[in-house]
């Protein structure tokens, strides 16, 4: 399995292996990979895990380095070294020479041909019950904040592999938000059309459109 691999300030070795799909790297604490350091964004990077392995910078204010070199896109193989900011890593991928499959397969083409239709792909949220029932809103931006002001609310952050739910409590923590009639933590969730969020005692249909 494919990793990134850190030595800490104490010399130990801290690994993080890359065991999904898409994986979020960046300081704030829906990510997956969290760093803890000041020259990381909250939303940094993406690691887009195919039959090859991608590197994909969220337009980072101190910017993703592959070797040395400042990126938007591009694959990893194995030895690379990478910074988030000032933080370094190492990727690790002993299988490298099997997975180095030419991007242009037809395999992986359909695969991130997926994945940019659904960031492209227009977002919105309807309003199911209440007074407001009906009303809709277009989620047009990074970061787009939804439920009700002063109770609780979420954040629906656009990424590049499509849109994701971030609960954030605003010191209610008896209210519960869930998908699809399920209670969530704190971790981000992929938002898929006709998914329903309930916040607080609202509930909000994502629906994507082309």
């Amino acid at each position: 399995m494919a990793k990134l691999v850190t030595t800490l300030d104490d010399d130990s070795v801290r690994e993080y292996p890359l065991d999904k799909g898409c994986i979020a790297v960046g300081r704030h604490e829906d990510n997956d990979i969290r760093l803890d350091n000041h020259t990381v964004s909250n939303h940094h990077a993406d690691i887009l895990v195919h039959q090859n392995v991608y590197l994909e910078d969220c337009k980072s204010t101190n910017g993703t380095y592959l070797n040395g070199r400042r990126i938007t896109r591009g694959r990893l193989k194995h030895g690379d070294m990478i910074h988030f900011g000032k933080q370094q890593f190492k990727f690790v991928d002993r299988n490298d020479e099997d997975h180095n499959v030419p991007l242009d397969t037809h395999t992986e083409s359909q695969a991130l041909v997926k994945t940019t239709e659904a960031a492209q792909a227009i977002a919105r949220v309807r309003v199911l019950n209440g007074l407001r029932a009906g009303e809709v809103q277009v989620l047009d931006q990074v970061y787009n904040t939804v439920g009700i002001s002063g109770t609780q609310v979420a954040v629906i952050a656009k990424r590049s592999q499509g849109y994701f739910l971030v609960p954030v409590t605003m010191g209610h923590d008896e209210v519960i938000t869930r998908l699809n009639d399920v209670e969530v933590g704190a971790a981000s969730l992929l938002l898929k059309d006709g998914y329903v969020l309930e916040i607080a005692e609202m509930k909000l249909e994502f629906l994507l459109s082309d």
